[in-house]
């Protein structure tokens, strides 16, 4: 390691992983793995620290489902066949995740 940085087994280490645009409908199956969404964490602005970085990915301020947004199966239907997928739909606009400050 460089001068000066901690010893690797005093690192906390946080996993994390952020999709181009989709927030996750449902947690993770894995503890302490978090999912988020990069159009979120940018739409906060910029971070004042790394720690603000990992609070928002570990508790994220998210809509409320029933609140700002419920689930609805959407139907496609090819011929015979039917695909059901989960789709958002909004019931309150202009929510916005909490600010980095």
């Amino acid at each position: 390691m460089p001068a000066g940085w901690p010893a690797f087994s005093e690192i906390t280490w946080t996993w994390a992983v952020a999709t181009p645009q989709q927030l996750c409908l449902r947690p993770l199956p894995f503890n302490e793995i978090y999912a988020t969404s990069f159009r979120y964490m940018v739409g906060l602005g910029q971070p004042r620290s790394l720690d603000d970085v990992i609070d928002m990915l570990s508790s994220p301020v998210l809509p409320v489902e029933g609140v700002h947004y419920q689930i609805e199966a959407l139907n496609l239907v090819f011929g015979r066949q039917k695909v059901v997928l989960d789709a958002i739909a909004l019931l309150l606009s202009g929510w916005k995740p909490r600010p980095w400050c």
